[in-house]
């Protein structure tokens, strides 16, 4: 993010959140804002961007695990259930 390259992170924190209501499954402008909290001394905002990147990469690696079953196991309901469930939260 150009606003934190000119350490400008109350702007980079503008654009990142922007992002994230954007494409809220993107983990890295969850990543870049939390950098940005952090560069903004707001230590409890960046904690939270934070989690959520480490939610969004869990979900992420669910997915993947999903995917590679349904491929292995295309037969099982229950793998295209689970996979399902996840795509709609």
């Amino acid at each position: 993010v150009r606003a934190l390259q000119r350490n400008d992170p109350e702007s980079a924190v503008k654009w990142l959140k922007t992002a994230t209501q954007v494409d809220p499954y993107d983990y890295r402008n969850y990543y870049e804002l939390a950098q940005a909290y952090q560069r903004a001394n707001n230590a409890t905002a960046a904690k939270e961007a934070e989690s959520e990147v480490k939610r969004l990469q869990a979900l992420l690696t669910r997915l993947t695990e999903l995917s590679e079953a349904a491929m292995d196991q295309p037969w099982d309901a229950a793998v295209r259930r689970e996979l399902a469930t996840l795509c709609r939260s």
